[in-house]
């Protein structure tokens, strides 16, 4: 079975529209969504106008079969992960951003520093609420785990460059303790990687390569960002990944919003 796999639409309708027609065009049989479709950062993304949180929700209602979520999704409707390095304190929601700074030592992601507010329906916040931070499924045979970020932190809700090999090594054990031969991950917005536990494999855009058994794969973007957007397939009888571009230019930031 050929996989459809998408990731970080970020509100934008206009590209979500562009990729699931894609995918209908190309017959496919299963599409995963691994989040973010709320968050607009104001300094890197350039479709304020079109923006679209509802839109993009409908969409991803309508076509995906398995939706899990993420930190920004999280964040916009107050609920913290269940996954996570980092311990919560019970009335975490009512401290105010400076003590959630301090408490946390300046390790959490907070969306407020630069994302505008997503103006989520009661309906939309019951819907995100009630999605799961991964999800495993068999597909002919083989298992397969579908998160928007690593292991422990699947909704990336902490800044952890440092620690980034514990990381890997952290989520390749997931993975055999769940006795999953793949997995899929987003966020990254830059050029698509695949993981084995030795070595970083980066992908051409428009080239098919094939998954060894035991790795993981970072999926590119589809909203308009500053790196080029593209959906996934990935083919559980050839083991072969595939992508295929949308048509959008790159966002360049201006000046100002780097600064």
């Amino acid at each position: 079975m050929k996989i459809w796999i998408i990731s970080d639409l970020h509100e934008d309708i206009i590209r979500t529209k562009e990729a699931i027609q894609i995918l209908k065009d190309n017959e496919c049989k299963k599409i995963i969504c691994l989040w973010d479709f709320i968050g607009y950062s104001a300094p890197y993304y350039w479709y304020f106008a079109s923006r679209n949180w509802s839109a993009v929700i409908d969409e991803l209602k309508k076509n995906c079969d398995t939706v899990v979520v993420w930190n920004h999704d999280l964040f916009w409707i107050k609920k913290l992960p269940k996954y996570s390095s980092f311990k919560y304190p019970e009335n975490w929601l009512e401290l105010d951003y400076q003590s959630q700074e301090k408490l946390s030592n300046w390790i959490l992601i907070f969306e407020e520093n630069n994302e505008l507010p997503s103006l989520i329906s009661h309906e939309e916040e019951k819907y995100i609420s009630n999605l799961p931070e991964f999800v495993i499924e068999e597909i002919d045979g083989i298992r397969i785990l579908f998160s928007h970020r690593l292991y422990p932190d699947f909704s990336w809700s902490e800044m952890n460059f440092k620690i980034e090999t514990l990381e890997y090594k952290q989520h390749f054990e997931f993975m055999r303790e769940n006795n999953c031969q793949f997995s899929f991950i987003g966020h990254a917005h830059k050029k698509q990687r695949l993981f084995t536990g030795n070595w970083i494999s980066y992908i051409e855009f428009g080239s098919k390569t094939i998954m060894p058994e035991g790795t993981w794969f970072v999926v590119p973007c589809v909203a308009k960002t500053t790196f080029e957007n593209w959906v996934t397939i990935f083919d559980t009888e050839t083991r072969e990944i595939e992508m295929i571009p949308l048509h959008s230019d790159i966002h360049i930031v201006p000046d100002r919003a780097t600064k």
